[in-house]
């Protein structure tokens, strides 16, 4: 099984393959943090922790579903409510998962 998942899961050819994906997720989270200081309530700050977490789940949603967003998203690029649910239920089950 580590054997499998070093030629073909990790390999070089399967990394580029998913760049533009990645690609296009970053240009989201771009055009969302720069909204969120311009337009921003609390004067232009940002929570990069909650940024980095959506961005993660988003990468890992575009591959296996291909889809940014759970439902809708908003005008501003940012996550919908359903999303942050989501995101807000994933992390603490990933390290309750990996905590032992």
């Amino acid at each position: 099984m580590k054997r499998v998942m070093v030629s073909v899961m990790l390999s070089q050819e399967r990394h580029q393959w998913l760049h533009e994906k990645r690609v296009e997720e970053v240009d989201n989270l771009v055009l969302y943090v720069l909204n969120q200081c311009k337009n921003g309530d609390e004067g232009g700050l940002v929570d990069l922790r909650l940024v980095a977490q959506h961005y993660s789940c988003k990468v890992t949603r575009k591959f296996i579903f291909n889809r940014r967003y759970l439902g809708e998203g908003k005008a501003d690029g940012g996550p919908s409510f359903e999303e942050e649910e989501y995101v807000d239920a994933i992390f603490p089950f990933v390290i309750h998962l990996y905590s032992s």
